[in-house]
């Protein structure tokens, strides 16, 4: 345990706190403290990203955060009055795992990534109709809030990722 200098997670939560401190190792593990009070929920949480980014001024789709089917159906419409395609985004969950494009009409749908496809049924009913059917998968079984916003057709996707620690900011990756 002495040759021990970090403790890296690939996904930090309250478990990987706990194991560290189980082994004398908690001080190694950057936000342990916050870390294991949850932190990575918000940390890592598309429904709060778009809360964040609103406040911050940072332009994202049009789309809203929506906590039951209700919400969902209502979210949905408004965006399908001006567009074609709407992707439901699962708070957690990366690189289209917890996303799914879902596509009124003939939209095309040659985006990068765009691995979960779903046409709704024709007439005034589709909308409800896949909210019942999917609330339960986008939601966890509605433990998390849902994002729901505009497919952004022909749209590249960027990020870049940063160690922020007492030492200053470090830039770790870029794609």
């Amino acid at each position: 345990l002495d040759e021990v200098s970090q403790v890296f997670a690939l996904w930090p939560s309250a478990q990987v706190s706990r194991f560290a401190e189980a082994l004398d190792l908690g001080k190694w593990f950057a936000g342990s403290d916050f870390f294991a009070q949850g932190g990575g929920e918000i940390a890592n949480n598309k429904a709060n990203f778009r809360a964040l980014a609103a406040a911050a001024g940072v332009p994202t789709a049009r789309g809203e955060v929506v906590r039951n089917v209700d919400e969902a159906i209502a979210a949905m419409g408004r965006l399908l009055r001006t567009t074609d395609a709407v992707v439901v985004k699962q708070a957690h969950n990366g690189a289209w795992s917890g996303n799914q494009a879902v596509l009124r009409g003939d939209v095309e749908t040659a985006h990068a990534g765009t691995k979960h496809l779903h046409r709704l049924a024709p007439g005034p009913n589709g909308i409800r109709e896949y909210w019942l059917e999917r609330w339960n998968w986008a939601s966890a079984d509605g433990r998390f809030p849902v994002v729901v916003e505009e497919f952004r057709q022909r749209a590249r996707t960027v990020y870049a990722e940063f160690d922020i620690g007492d030492d200053g900011i470090q830039h770790t990756e870029t794609g």
